[in-house]
């Protein structure tokens, strides 16, 4: 029976109290919400505390239009514009995130419920490989309400639905992606060196006016678009035919034909900006792909890459100067070592050519790719970036080197974005972590040999036992021919015989020895609680499976995890599958060190992505860990179990057998629901972990 006005009045004010004290009242919500059925009131209600758990203000917006979603959509509809509202406040706070819940027109306009609709999961693939063709550097494809590009990836609608076909449609989401990439390929974010004024600087420079960026963004697009056509004459054909060829008032047209030269750039747009804010000039249209801009964003990865990039330019001029000194004497001890480059602007494509101390010499593929990506943040290389003497962070006689600085750093390390479920939600939070894959710093040399002589003994064993499991024969039933009688086949045959069926020749066993196709991956928790006597158990238990692998022969990799907060989820990798096991490899596993927390969720999706380009017959994902989920920002109880499991389902999907091992004597409360009755295995006692590991691991690969 559904609720009446006063009940629902009641609930609402319990529900939303933090919000309610700068609020008269929710009677306007609750008289709405009593026209609806029972099932929808009890589908805004449970919507109404998920969404008050993520925030309270949002969840005030909720209440205040979920009648009337409710009285236009269905309700699977209703929550793709719930959850749409909250993947945009993940990503871009709260007013985006609100204005997400007010405009339902909008939603339902580009919901993806018509035919005509075009959605992004299904064109990223294709875009994805198409964006790599046409950059010079790899971007990636993310999803949000507003097209931008932060010049690392590229953010479009996950839904275009402009127009009455497919076909349009899939052609404003390829002209949006590629007006986006020409942002980056053609300087609207470029500045003259590292440290001159950018563009949000530059901006701020210009009268105030409300229309600013806006005039700004129209401008620009109009430059870029002039650049696009030139490049890529094709789609303007397209778009033309899709839009028709555009008409401006004579002041828009006039500053239009003067930055579709050739030679306008940036400085070209800020200058007609000026012009326009002072003369009042209205705005003219815009298309629909030309997106929006993100200058802030932008110029924040700009300055990051140019950090990362610097220390990667300097070690390739290392790299190429000794191999110039090693292949002949063209420079000598007692020049100084000036790597100067010559760039042909006068074209779009900037032409470069290397001397050193004035004599030409080859370009590698390496340096000229960095060189190119570089010239789309900067107009021009610092001198002093290309000088080989000076390249170095630091003089021979530094005293850093006795600092305490860390092995890896963030902005050197491949990024990587994964969604994250919420199990309250019942949806992902859209690239809600971020991953960093780094390489563990090595430890000492002499523990591998020292954990071999501790355990000398289980080491023996250990071998004996892959020995015989690598040479374990395999008896296959009910064969034409075979070594001998197969009685369950012969008792079913002679009862098929005595029925007047027809019996059956497949009466033998044939005992085979079949060729092993494993491919195993360790996953290593490394989070602070291992300190102590965990993690020096873990480290010698990798060192006794190594040595006992190696004896079998089956493919594996080692990966450490740790991290701080969805930002800093941190990979280590201690062993690759195309890595043999040598003396780099022991030095890592010497390394392993705890660290800070244990986000469980995104590691598994990681590993499974890479998992799954590997080709074998069984494929294990096997985790050392000595807790259950648990992070700095709530990743912890059932929020954390539950993601660990969804992306555990995820990974049995695609074919790949999770197991855990854990020492946490608890684990039997959790783990079935994570892994699977059967999947996991609980060692009492922390010093028997490097022999159980291993004699598990046989059990899961007999």
């Amino acid at each position: 029976m559904p609720l009446t006005t006063a009940e629902l009045e009641r609930l609402l004010e319990r529900v939303l109290d933090p919000v309610l004290s700068s609020r008269r009242t929710v009677s306007e919500s609750a008289t709405s919400l009593s026209q609806c059925t029972e099932k929808s009131q009890q589908f805004a209600l449970q919507w109404l505390k998920i969404v008050c758990a993520t925030n309270a203000e949002l969840g005030y917006r909720f209440i205040t239009n979920v009648a009337a979603a409710m009285s236009r959509m269905d309700l699977q509809l209703v929550e793709q514009w719930v959850v749409n509202a909250l993947d945009i406040y993940d990503q871009s706070g709260l007013y985006p995130g609100t204005a997400a819940l007010i405009e339902i027109d909008t939603f339902i306009k580009h919901s993806g419920t018509h035919r005509q609709a075009v959605k992004l999961k299904q064109e990223r693939e294709l875009l994805g490989r198409y964006l790599q063709g046409l950059s010079g550097r790899n971007m990636q494809i993310r999803s949000s309400s507003h097209p931008h590009t932060d010049t690392e990836s590229v953010y479009l609608p996950e839904v275009i639905n402009y127009f009455s076909d497919r076909k349009s449609n899939r052609l404003v989401l390829k002209a949006m992606a590629t007006h986006l990439w020409g942002m980056n390929r053609f300087g609207t974010f470029k500045r003259a060196t590292p440290d001159a004024p950018g563009l949000e600087q530059r901006l701020s420079e210009l009268p105030d006016n409300a229309n600013k960026m806006s005039i700004f963004h129209a401008l620009e697009a109009e430059r870029i678009n002039a650049c696009i056509s030139r490049e890529l004459p094709g789609l303007k054909r397209e778009l033309n035919d899709l839009s028709g060829i555009p008409k401006h008032d004579a002041t828009w047209q006039t500053a239009i034909d003067v930055l579709s030269l050739p030679t306008s750039t940036i400085d070209d747009t800020l200058k007609w900006t000026r012009l326009f804010l002072k003369r009042r000039i209205p705005l003219t249209n815009s298309k629909p792909w030309h997106g929006s801009i993100d200058i802030h964003a932008a110029e924040q990865a700009s300055k990051q890459r140019l950090d990362k990039d610097k220390t990667e330019l300097a070690k390739l001029i290392e790299e190429l100067i000794q191999k110039l000194d090693a292949e002949n004497s063209l420079i000598s001890d007692e020049t100084d070592k000036e790597l100067q480059i010559s760039l042909d602007n006068q074209s779009e494509d900037e032409q470069m050519e290397l001397s050193i101390n004035g004599e030409q010499v080859q370009m590698p593929p390496e340096l000229r790719k960095k060189l190119e990506g570089m010239l789309q943040d900067l107009a021009q290389i610092p001198d002093e970036w290309l000088n080989a003497n000076n390249n170095s962070e630091e003089s021979p006689g530094n005293e850093s080197e006795d600092l305490d600085l860390p092995a890896e750093l963030p902005n050197s390390d491949p990024v990587f974005y994964y969604d994250e479920w919420d199990y309250q939600r019942k949806h992902y939070r859209k690239h809600w972590c971020t991953l960093y894959e780094r390489q563990i710093a090595p430890g000492k040399s002499g523990f591998v040999d020292e954990t071999i002589a501790k355990y000398h003994t289980v080491v023996g064993d250990l071998r004996r036992s892959f020995e015989i499991l690598r040479d374990d024969p395999k008896t296959h039933k009910r064969q034409p021919f075979g070594d001998d009688i197969d009685l369950d086949a012969v008792v079913e045959a002679n009862t098929d015989m005595r029925r007047g069926e027809e019996m059956t020749d497949r009466l033998f066993l044939k005992t085979q020895r079949s060729d092993r196709d494993i491919a195993v991956m360790f996953m290593v928790d490394l989070s602070g609680s291992t300190k102590g006597w965990i993690v020096d158990a873990e480290r010698e238990a990798l060192v006794l499976l190594c040595e006992a692998l190696e004896v079998l022969g089956d493919r594996y990799a080692i990966y450490g995890f740790s991290g701080m907060t969805r930002k800093r989820c941190e990979l280590f990798t201690i062993k690759q599958f195309s890595e043999t096991y040598n003396e780099s490899i022991k030095q890592r596993i010497a390394g392993i060190k705890p660290r800070d927390y244990t986000r469980m969720g995104v590691t598994i999706r990681h590993l499974t992505a890479l998992m799954d380009t590997i080709d074998a017959r069984s494929r294990l994902l096997i985790t050392l860990s000595d807790g259950k989920p648990d992070d700095y920002d709530g990743y912890r109880g059932d929020y954390g179990i539950e993601d660990t499991r969804k992306a555990l389902i995820e990974a049995r999907n695609k074919g790949i057998h999770p197991f855990c091992i854990t020492i946490d004597r608890q684990g039997s409360d959790y783990l079935p629901h994570m892994y699977g009755a059967v999947n996991y295995a609980v060692v009492d006692d922390v010093r028997k972990l490097p022999k159980e590991v291993s004699e598990v691991y046989c059990q899961l690969t007999r």
